[in-house]
């Protein structure tokens, strides 16, 4: 086959920086994505789609349904091959409700969180950590994709996203381009897929008396805080003018040098496994192995088991994968069989 068919590329996976390989310009970023876990066995891949590639030096993920000839991949390239980092959720202010009624049904869902995603759930966490709509129950729901548009809110405003290249987004009857984003009021109509499926915009402004706190969703559990030491009950309070410090310290760890050490979180998601400099050693670990984030808005803190091989526990408890579960100020989380870690704010 013509050598110009294919072109020479530099990787960056995880710790394997500098890469090089051939490949063809007709394969996709999935295809390529699929290739890259073929050959670099030890990545878990149950979820082709929690990695992304990246040019080196931009922040957005490639289009994972074109092709390396499309995206005009050139030799002097350098790729990034990453685990899919979700925007952090927060919570919408108390002085805005807003939801979308389906227009047949009449079923109502509540924005409590943005940026909100309409589709349909999936075995990503990631993915259902962020769906605020999901149609997959509504007539000819099955029909929409699982992100097929995206909901922020920016100075009081919402906007939506349409996310799925090949199933539409109509605002008011009109087609929304791909990938752009269209200011949304009260009552107007987004309407889903080649059913259009309608969903009503709602939002009003309440009042201080109609405030009332959000409930924490079912995805959001809680396992019972190991207390440090006797302490005095503070939950539920933070000084405003301390800002939080939250870190992690090595309790127990195969390598003994590294007991004691603090690990600030300092960025979220905040990634915990051998791809860390400080775990390297720790063999029992998956190279992805658990995930912290934190919800600003509530100011708390989550742990997610990433499918790591022998799996996380939170004071004693084993956790579920892809499922987020608070950790609290003094909780001791095991990373496998030999690493244990105290959360501390």
């Amino acid at each position: 086959m013509a050598s110009e068919e294919y072109i020479d590329v530099e990787f960056d996976i995880f710790e394997y920086t500098g890469q090089r390989a051939r490949v063809k310009k007709s394969l996709t970023v999935n295809s390529l994505i699929e290739e890259i876990l073929r050959e670099f066995d030890d990545i878990p891949s149950d979820f082709s789609n929690k990695y992304v590639l990246y040019l080196k030096g931009e922040e957005k993920p490639l289009d994972s349904n074109k092709t390396m000839l499309e995206l005009d991949i050139q030799p002097q390239d350098e790729l990034v091959f990453d685990r899919y980092r979700s925007l952090l959720r927060r919570e919408l202010p108390p002085t805005i409700k807003a939801s979308f009624v389906e227009e047949k049904t009449l079923d109502a869902f509540e924005l409590q969180w943005y940026p909100a995603i309409i589709g349909r759930s999936s075995t990503d966490m990631d993915h259902n950590f962020s769906l605020a709509v999901n149609v997959e129950n509504l007539p000819d729901g099955k029909t929409i994709s699982r992100r097929h548009a995206l909901i922020s809110f920016a100075e009081g405003k919402f906007f939506v996203e349409p996310q799925s290249e090949y199933n539409p987004v109509y605002l008011n009857g009109v087609e929304i381009p791909y990938q752009q984003k269209f200011l949304i009021k009260d009552n107007d109509r987004i309407m889903l897929g080649f059913n259009r499926i309608t969903l009503i915009f709602k939002q009003r402004k309440l009042s201080e008396s109609q405030q009332t706190s959000r409930p924490v969703t079912a995805r959001q559990q809680t396992v019972e805080e190991r207390p440090a030491e006797p302490a005095t009950q503070i939950d539920g309070f933070i000084d405003p003018k301390t800002p939080p410090a939250p870190r992690l310290i090595v309790e127990t760890a195969a390598n003994k040098d590294i007991i004691g050490t603090v690990l600030p979180l300092e960025e979220y998601p905040f990634l915990m496994g051998r791809t860390h400099p400080l775990l390297t050693g720790e063999n029992d670990m998956s190279r992805a192995h658990a995930e912290i984030s934190y919800d600003e808005q509530a100011n708390k803190h989550f742990i997610v088991d990433l499918n790591s091989t022998n799996g996380v526990e939170i004071n004693g408890k084993k956790i579920e994968a892809n499922i987020p579960y608070e950790i609290t100020p003094g909780c001791y989380i095991r990373l496998g069989f030999k690493v244990i870690v105290r959360f501390e704010v």
